[in-house]
């Protein structure tokens, strides 16, 4: 026990480096259209040489702080082993997404990488739309928009102390760019795009289960997402469809997830 309070005591010291400089601002009444793009994937079958992946998007369109239309896409990955990282095969990719035929990644990390490069193209997708202005979740990584582009990620590594200690909603470029959305709100975002987005954006983030969050990436993250129980769903499918050829999938898988037998063990 003794060890724990001296943890408890070295963590209550941390003290900011220094004290930014913070823009604060006033949500503003927003009804005009606005469009919010987010992406997810997860793994089916993983072996050395090969990954099956699903990988799912979505863009949501409200109107104020309604939502008024979304659209949701999906398709499955291989990513197999090469020399110099992996292959990518698609199956069901919509027509405006080109994926990369290789990547320089292991075949895990293929399904986070082909993700946010199909992210993008939703983007650019969503960018022809008649929208006030556009959000993504993550940042922009030197992507641009026909319209007002905006991105935001609520992974914070960065974030200094005394940005959880400032309350109000504000913006600062201390250490990285930051910005909170709600007076009354937890979530601290990192950003990219234009500050004069953040006032409309915060009349859209005073839902009472989770102040400080944008509605719009609420919905989206929802549509994207890919559950638990739909990974489990989706493997004792392939298991299914995969009769006699199932015995050589689970070998290679067997070589992976000894961790996960250990951890059934009692």
């Amino acid at each position: 026990m003794q060890y724990i309070t001296d943890v408890i005591a070295a963590i209550s010291e941390v003290s900011p480096i220094e004290k930014p400089l913070f823009h604060f601002f006033h949500q503003s009444v927003f009804d005009g259209v606005s469009g919010y793009v987010d992406g997810g994937n997860a793994c089916i079958i993983q072996t050395p040489w090969y990954s099956v992946q699903i990988i799912r998007g979505a863009c949501c369109v409200l109107q104020g702080a309604r939502l008024s239309s979304f659209t949701r896409w999906e398709f499955f990955i291989v990513a197999k082993r090469g020399e110099n990282g992996c292959t990518i095969t698609t199956f069901g990719a919509p027509a405006f997404f080109q994926c990369p035929s290789a990547l320089n990644h292991s075949c895990a990390d293929a399904g986070n990488q082909v993700r946010e490069c199909f992210e993008q193209a939703i983007v650019t997708w969503a960018g022809k739309l008649p929208l006030s202005f556009l959000v993504k979740d993550g940042l922009l990584n030197k992507l641009v928009s026909q319209i007002p582009l905006l991105g935001l990620a609520k992974t914070t590594e960065q974030a200094d102390v005394c940005l959880a200690q400032q309350p109000g909603m504000w913006w600062t470029e201390h250490h990285g760019n930051f910005c909170r959305l709600h007076s009354n709100g937890y979530t601290i975002f990192r950003y990219e795009g234009d500050t004069a987005l953040l006032p409309k954006l915060a009349f859209t983030a005073r839902d009472l289960v989770f102040p400080g969050y944008p509605y719009g990436l609420m919905l989206v993250d929802k549509f994207a997402r890919v559950s638990h129980d739909e990974v489990d769903y989706l493997s004792s499918l392939f298991e299914c469809l995969a009769g006699k050829s199932w015995s050589y999938i689970v070998a290679g898988m067997r070589l992976l997830n000894a961790h996960s037998v250990l951890d059934s063990v009692k």
